[in-house]
């Protein structure tokens, strides 16, 4: 599947981010703050880096994350803590990467191109699943790539 990648920390980018994941939006009951739009998640770069956003995860979240690593990944955690990364982030980045009930979504993606990149960044990128707009299916083609 491709991705598109974008900083947390610069709103015109995860603006973008919206109006890309709005066309493709897997499904309109999706629990994400805006229902339409397509999942996104933050980019990990360590397992530790969970406790950043999800300070309130339980023993056996950490434990699950600590033996998954270094992944492939995908977490779904509590975000809801005062002390999380999320309250530093702009609004828009915490649209992408939360669910109305404040659910963080995390991930550490398996090509190790994205995984230097998000260690090189100086902050936290999002990852946003490509869709075909044909059919709403993972985009798993550079064509496909191109004309989602």
């Amino acid at each position: 599947t491709y991705f598109a990648i974008a900083s947390a920390s610069q709103p015109a980018t995860c603006e973008r981010l919206i109006e890309m994941s709005k066309g493709a939006a897997s499904s309109p009951s999706q629990s994400n703050a805006t229902s339409s739009l397509a999942p996104a998640a933050v980019v990990m770069r360590s397992s530790q880096e969970v406790l950043d956003y999800s300070p309130t995860a339980c023993h056996t979240a950490r434990r699950m994350v600590r033996r998954a690593w270094p992944g492939p990944t995908h977490f779904v955690l509590p975000g809801d803590h005062p002390d999380s990364l999320l309250s530093r982030l702009h609004e828009s980045a915490r649209t992408l990467i939360t669910d109305r009930d404040r659910y963080v979504r995390l991930c550490r993606p398996m090509h190790p191109s994205i995984q230097e990149i998000a260690r090189l960044a100086a902050g936290p990128l999002i990852a946003l699943p490509l869709r075909n707009q044909d059919d709403n299916t993972p985009a798993v083609t550079a064509k496909a790539a191109m004309r989602a």
